[in-house]
């Protein structure tokens, strides 16, 4: 009996270890845990670690785990004052209202902006054109099949998404405090995330190119 006893207790303990290294595996996909050896970065960035992969980030970009922001007009860092100095402008501001986060996300993107509405127009919904200008298109669009508020999505049309499509945010606009987002194919099987105050969508082309530029300072390690 024994012997038995002994032998589902070691016959449980297997899949037990098993699971909890798995759990311990998730858990340190998107962040250093005991054992890594991190890599080495030059002064004024960290090692930012996503889905098991290190980059290096600009420190004064950095805001928690896996994501990075600035603030916005002023293009303020998350963490310092602007590079060429003075003061933070938004600082009598709400976080939620000044920040443009990004998200690095270790997962193939959704289907872009620009093939949903594509989509929509196959399947008969109306995509309306409510504003143009030189460098933004407004429109409206009910994106899924079933009934739900109309999202408003804004194109840059001089600027595209590293997979080639135009880089399209949508926002809802049904509540004051509703914000706005996009997500783009970052390669590698990543994507980036970003979410913004509506009261910012005007300047997307702008706030995108901004992106682009904070991006190109995150380095794969």
């Amino acid at each position: 009996m024994l012997g038995l006893t002994v032998a589902l207790t070691l016959f449980g303990c297997g899949p037990f270890e098993q699971q909890k290294a798995e759990q311990r595996r998730i858990d340190c996909l998107n962040k250093p845990c005991e054992g890594d050896v991190v890599p080495k970065v030059s002064a004024g960035n960290e090692a930012m670690k996503v889905g098991g992969r290190y980059f290096s980030v600009p420190k004064a970009y950095r805001d928690g785990f896996t994501g990075v922001n600035f603030y916005w007009p002023s293009k303020t860092p998350n963490t310092g004052p602007p590079t060429e100095g003075g003061a933070f402008p938004e600082k009598g501001q709400r976080f939620y209202e000044a920040a443009i986060e990004l998200f690095f996300v270790d997962e193939p993107a959704p289907i872009e902006l620009s093939d949903m509405i594509a989509m929509a127009e196959k399947k008969g919904r109306p995509v309306t054109l409510v504003s143009q200008s030189t460098n933004l298109d407004v429109v409206t669009v009910q994106l899924r099949e079933q009934p739900t508020e109309l999202s408003t999505i804004y194109i840059a049309k001089c600027a595209s998404y590293p997979s080639g499509k135009p880089a399209a945010m949508g926002c809802t606009h049904a509540r004051k405090d509703d914000r706005c987002s996009a997500y783009f194919a970052w390669g590698q099987g990543m994507h980036i995330s970003v979410r913004f105050n509506q009261g910012h969508a005007q300047d997307w082309p702008q706030i995108y190119a901004e992106i682009e530029r904070v991006l190109a300072l995150v380095k794969p390690l």
